[in-house]
């Protein structure tokens, strides 16, 4: 959709490693920090935070965070969309 109104588009992935306390992770999913989770109540946010505590009881908790990045911009003289 972006390239049908004459901007050139880029597109790609990234994984990042990320390995914080359990605590932590909890304290901002309580706080909604990604935007999906607004949608949600307070209970069924209790509720997950309870899931999560059941399921990762360690103290610090590590995964794969992924990133789609999308660069749209009007063509002319510098077309880097990526840095290197």
């Amino acid at each position: 959709m972006l390239a049908e109104c004459g901007l050139d588009v880029a597109i790609w992935r990234e994984q990042f490693q990320v390995t914080m306390l359990t605590r932590r992770w909890l304290t901002m999913v309580a706080d909604r920090y990604m935007t999906l989770l607004r949608r949600y109540s307070d209970e069924e946010i209790a509720k997950g935070i309870a899931e999560i505590r059941r399921c990762h009881p360690e103290d610090q908790v590590s995964f794969q965070d992924r990133y789609a990045f999308i660069v749209a911009k009007a063509p002319g003289p510098t077309d880097n969309h990526r840095p290197e």
